[in-house]
């Protein structure tokens, strides 16, 4: 409590200070973007795509695909960082440069056979993401 509360600068600490509709909003969109993220899913086959297509340099591109490919059999972007060589930081450009291009990290098993899986957040509505 005493992280909201000075985080989002509450002055209180009663039960009524703590349960205003914005600060909600603004608490449970900062974890959704922190586990989900803003952005669509596709299949790594479409993601590579999707960047190939994109206008970063040849190199660029190549660092996001390599970074998709390295995340894809982990399921996840923390274990992924782990084994990445070439640093975290390089590894957090490339990330952050997937996610630009509106692509989750995550992307779709093959299995599931649909080639791109919109945001949930975009589906209930946009006017729940920040500005």
């Amino acid at each position: 409590m005493n992280n909201l509360k000075g985080y989002y600068s509450i002055e209180g600490r009663s039960l009524l200070d703590f349960s205003s509709e914005e600060l909600s909003e603004k608490v449970l969109l900062s974890y959704y973007e922190k586990t989900v993220g803003y952005e669509d899913y596709y299949t790594l086959q479409e993601a590579r795509f999707i960047i190939g297509e994109s206008e970063y340099k040849w190199k660029v591109r190549q660092r996001m695909i390599e970074v998709l490919e390295l995340i894809n059999p982990k399921r996840s972007v923390w274990k992924a960082r782990d084994d990445y060589e070439d640093g975290t930081k390089r590894f957090n450009e490339a990330l952050k440069q997937i996610k630009k291009t509106g692509i989750n990290p995550v992307t779709l098993p093959t299995g599931w056979k649909i080639p791109q899986l919109p945001n949930l957040l975009m589906e209930i509505g946009s006017s729940l993401l920040p500005n």
